[in-house]
């Protein structure tokens, strides 16, 4: 499993703000993905579609900061077939108070 990129920085965001995001991989033809791990209060996964295999593919979602303050960082964990068996994407984004 290869991303383009691992980490998504949102940059300052205000608590109110719905952000998308999306990281884009490609994988081997028997990749198989168990589970996403993320916080569902922070995090919506609209897209994690299989097939998971050597094309290109993306796991794409929203952030909602919400009531959270200062530098963030959240992750999504992905379990499966590869070889640390766990992967993480970090998503950094800062809130501001008056933004």
């Amino acid at each position: 499993m290869r991303f383009t990129s691992e980490i998504e920085d949102l940059g300052d965001v205000s608590a109110t703000d719905t952000l998308a995001f999306s990281f884009v991989f490609s994988g081997s033809e028997n990749l198989i993905v168990d589970s996403l791990v993320y916080d569902r209060e922070v995090i919506t996964i609209g897209s994690a579609a299989p097939p998971f295999g050597a094309d290109q593919s993306a796991i794409e979602g929203k952030l909602h900061p919400g009531n959270q303050s200062g530098k963030r960082n959240a992750i999504i964990a992905i379990f499966g077939n590869f070889a640390a068996e766990k992967r993480e994407l970090n998503i950094t984004y800062e809130i501001k108070e008056n933004r």
